[in-house]
């Protein structure tokens, strides 16, 4: 069983859209906060959310929050990000990452000063590994077997 985490989820988002997209650069931060500016069209991939309920025992319900900004080319029209929205919904509505399938629910598009902001969650059961308790070494067992009185058991054993 795979180990899932916060972060080889979000990994996983970013090289799905690599795969699918080529050529447009995929960033997990604002890549203009490090005093670059990439040039467009590229997307910006965000967790916005994490949350986890205990459900039973050791399962839990974990539901991942993400927004995928895409920044378009400067000569792109407001009509291929429709397009890349139906991309996105095709492609998140069923996810492989790491060998195990996330299925995208609650996605939602809209356009934002000539970006398109693409929102879906992922929710997931986990596994709450178990801690070895220590075992016990050696168990030393006594018994004793009780008769009743010794006047009884003398007197049965004389009347054969």
């Amino acid at each position: 069983m795979n180990e899932v985490t916060l972060n080889s989820i979000r990994e996983g988002v970013m090289a799905l859209l690599t795969a699918r997209f080529p050529g447009i650069g995929v960033y997990g931060e604002d890549p203009s906060q490090d005093g670059q500016t990439p040039g467009s069209p590229y997307y910006l991939v965000k967790l916005l959310t994490a949350s986890q309920e205990q459900e039973l025992g050791r399962r839990y319900n974990r539901m991942l929050f993400f927004l995928i900004e895409y920044v378009p080319g400067a000569s792109q029209r407001e009509a291929s990000l429709h397009e890349t929205a139906e991309s996105l919904f095709a492609l998140f509505g069923e996810a492989v990452i790491e060998q195990t399938r996330y299925f995208g629910s609650k996605m939602k598009y809209e356009i934002v000063d000539k970006n398109l902001h693409f929102f879906f969650d992922f929710h997931f059961l986990v596994w709450q590994s178990t801690t070895e308790e220590p075992k016990m070494q050696s168990l030393k067992e006594e018994g004793h077997i009780k008769h009743g009185n010794q006047e009884n058991v003398q007197a049965a054993g004389e009347s054969k």
